[in-house]
Formats: structure tokens, sequence, C-alpha cells
């Protein structure tokens, strides 16, 4: 398994996960709109995106691999900014750890 760690800043991350835990559309967004994205790069021309997408009922969190700027896999659609996200291309394990960062 490959891993990478992306933090992100305190506050900023206090809000995001404040936003999919209220369990509504993120307001003057609309459906699919991305609410925050930040990529993790992996050796090898591989990187993923950790996304919050907005949608009709609540945000949601998803994690997709890509090639060269091309989507291999994703993960399961979560409902936390925070905690591992795991793709598996070609044999090999990429993992992303998303945390709060320092305050």
């Amino acid at each position: 398994m490959i891993t990478k760690t992306i933090e992100v800043e305190a506050s900023l991350f206090d809000k995001l996960e404040v936003l999919i835990a209220a369990e509504q559309p993120v307001e003057g967004m609309g459906e699919n709109d991305m609410v925050f994205l930040q990529s993790a790069t992996f050796s090898n021309s591989i990187e993923m995106d950790i996304k919050i997408v907005n949608s009709m009922e609540s945000p949601w969190t998803e994690g997709v691999l890509l090639e060269h700027g091309c989507e291999v896999g994703c993960t399961d659609v979560g409902e936390s900014l925070a905690g591992e996200y795991i793709v598996e291309f070609e044999g090999t394990e990429y993992c992303t750890i998303v945390r709060k960062g320092d305050a």
C-alpha cells in the first residue's frame, strides 16, 4: 500500500465537517457542485482527488484515483472528510489519509 496524508487547515476542516453533518444541501450551490477538492500526488503519474460534493440531500465525500488525469477508480461515497480513502489499481492499493491540521 502506498500512503499519502492531506492535512486540512483546522478552521476549514471544522467548517467542512459541519456542512457534511448538517444533512442538507449547501446553500447557494447546485447539485454535484464541488464544495472542496484537494489532491494527493503519488509517484508514477497517479494522484487521488479528495472531494466533498453537494447533493440535494447532504454533501458527501469521495476519493477519486487518477492516472494521467483520467479516473481509474474511486471509493464508496462517505459522510466524513476525515479518514482513509483507499483505491486499488493494477494490484496496488493507494491510500490517502485526511486529517485535521494544527490550529
